[in-house]
């Protein structure tokens, strides 16, 4: 997902540094919490792992019946602003 993403940018050409940094800042985030020992708590208490298991799992069901309902389109038109 996250190539697909930075494809996406580089194609629009628009928000590939705000793109990029996005990324790079959530693994990096992702990186202080395990170093703070978020990792070791969730490894000490398994309820926690379960229950961050069902909540990724609801969002991303929820994610989906929201692409079936509404599906993403591509235009490749941009639109003009009048100034």
């Amino acid at each position: 997902a996250d190539w697909a993403y930075a494809i996406l940018a580089g194609i629009k050409g628009k928000f590939i540094v705000t793109a990029v940094s996005g990324l790079v800042l959530g693994h990096f985030l992702a990186i202080l919490c395990v170093a703070a020992g978020v990792g070791a708590l969730v490894s000490h208490y398994p309820i926690l792992l379960t229950s961050l298991t069902i909540v990724g799992a609801c969002y991303l069901l929820w994610m989906g019946i929201s692409l079936l309902i509404r599906p993403a389109t591509i235009s490749s038109t941009e639109q003009q602003t009048s100034a």
